[in-house]
């Protein structure tokens, strides 16, 4: 598969919502991203909205992926979820640093803060990551320059697509949400070079579309072989028990 279109969703936390009328908002914007095209759907941290007990998000989850047809993605307070377009879960490498085999693509999960741990995006690249996604809710204040510092940085900086999903809008208990729903990829396959392939252009709910061109991506690995320019012997000494194996197949490279 050279090409896929992929959707992230952003959401709004609305007071006096009941979970119920939660889940159909979610469900409803996973049928939106389907509509568009979409064989992925990345959702943001969903526990918010629908409750943390340790089904509401699953349960919503697989429910959305299965009515849309198409991959699923989204995150809770105990990790992230993964759903088949059958509405099936997909179980997860466990530990954080495997990519998982979702819609054709060697994808990185970087639920929480793990857009913005470089170390965590660089593990998952070099062992394979081509799409790095985040469902997250990110608390207020959250501004242009600290999207350009996590996740720009991390997609910049290893070569990937990256999907950021988000939550908006003030939640009971008075947090305030702030999101910049996003994918991005190497500034030289995006528009202008800016680094991001569409991003959303607000507040509110949105469902934010964009192609993600695989070949295209190869193509920038082999202009310009970033992982060939790292610190291989630094990383072998201080994080040698995390970094085995090839890189992206260029070979003779195992500790």
């Amino acid at each position: 598969m050279q090409r896929l279109v992929c959707a992230v969703v952003q959401l709004t936390v609305k007071a006096g919502e009941t979970r119920e009328q939660a889940a159909a908002r979610v469900i409803a914007a996973a049928a939106g991203a389907a509509a568009g095209g979409a064989v992925l759907c990345v959702l943001p941290r969903l526990d918010p909205i629908v409750g943390d007990s340790p089904d509401a998000v699953t349960s919503v989850t697989t429910a959305a992926a299965g009515k849309a047809g198409l991959w699923v993605v989204a995150a809770g307070a105990r990790g992230v979820v993964v759903a088949t377009p059958q509405g099936q879960l997909r179980p997860v490498p466990p530990g954080g640093i495997e990519p998982a085999s979702v819609a054709g693509l060697a994808l990185g999960l970087l639920p929480g803060r793990g857009a913005w741990s470089p170390e965590m995006a660089r593990i998952l690249s070099l062992r394979g990551a081509e799409l790095l996604v985040a469902p997250v809710a990110i608390p207020a204040p959250y501004g242009e320059w600290d999207q350009l510092a996590g996740p720009w940085q991390v997609t910049q900086a290893n070569q990937v697509f990256l999907a950021e999903a988000g939550l908006c809008g003030v939640a009971p208990g008075g947090i305030s949400y702030a999101s910049r729903a996003a994918i991005l990829g190497p500034c030289e396959i995006t528009p202008g070079e800016t680094g991001f392939l569409a991003r959303s252009d607000g507040p509110g709910d949105k469902v934010v579309l964009a192609p993600l061109d695989l070949e295209a991506l190869t193509g920038v690995w082999k202009n310009y072989p970033i992982f060939n320019e790292f610190n291989y012997g630094l990383y072998e000494r201080q994080l040698g028990a995390y970094y085995v194996g090839p890189a992206r197949g260029m070979g003779g490279w195992t500790w």
